[in-house]
């Protein structure tokens, strides 16, 4: 299997910040995304307790989090 990394414009501030289960508010930087090119499937990294640790979360916290992101910039 290999992986792709989505890479958006590094001018933009790709971090979207959500609460996450009982971690409360965590961040994610969509910048940080690898795409299985076999499944389309996501994984990255949320950062959790203002950056203490990091957490590995799958495709459908991913897709939340893009989802956050593209609500945010709309130009609607």
């Amino acid at each position: 299997m290999s992986i792709l990394r989505a890479t958006y414009g590094s001018h933009v501030d790709t971090r979207v910040y959500f609460d996450y289960l009982d971690y409360g508010q965590v961040e994610m930087d969509l910048d940080i995304v690898d795409i299985c090119p076999d499944t389309h499937n996501m994984t990255g990294w949320i950062l959790v307790n203002n950056g203490e640790y990091e957490m590995e979360v799958d495709d459908e916290v991913c897709q939340m989090a893009h989802d956050i992101y593209e609500k945010e910039n709309s130009n609607e």
